[in-house]
């Protein structure tokens, strides 16, 4: 019984490395946490495409985003560091930590300044049109 308990546990642990992996190696991908309403950090892979934002919860087996915000509908409000040393359990080591309104929802995402600066660049990209600007 104990055997067969740690078999799942190997198998599950190597279908998360192998889907971290997957997830990691597309073009445009970025370690993300996200944090809604103020809710707890959970930790991720996001990947920008042409007009959305994709988010993989970490810790999860399903081939689809646990959330998807759309470029036209996301503006970032304000960037910072952490406050305080360590870092915000459940966040991208040495992130930045950038608050962003998508529909009227309060949306912070922590990644690290390199992809921060992607994230602003691909903001920035987006066709004529209406928009906020991006701090």
């Amino acid at each position: 019984m104990l055997a067969a308990v740690l078999l799942l546990l190997v198998l599950a642990s190597a279908c998360l490395l192998v889907r971290r992996r997957q997830l990691a190696r597309v073009a445009g991908s970025f370690d993300c946490s996200v944090s809604v309403g103020g809710r707890p950090w959970s930790s991720g892979v996001a990947r920008y495409g042409r007009c959305r934002v994709e988010w993989w919860r970490l810790l999860s087996l399903s081939p689809l985003p646990q959330a998807t915000w759309e470029r036209d509908d996301l503006d970032v409000v304000e960037r910072r560091w952490p406050q305080q040393p360590p870092t915000p359990v459940g966040t991208v080591a040495e992130a930045v930590i950038v608050r962003c309104a998508h529909r009227g929802a309060a949306l912070d995402l922590a990644m690290s300044p390199d992809a921060y600066t992607g994230f602003a660049s691909w903001l920035e990209a987006r066709p004529p049109g209406p928009q906020a600007s991006v701090t």
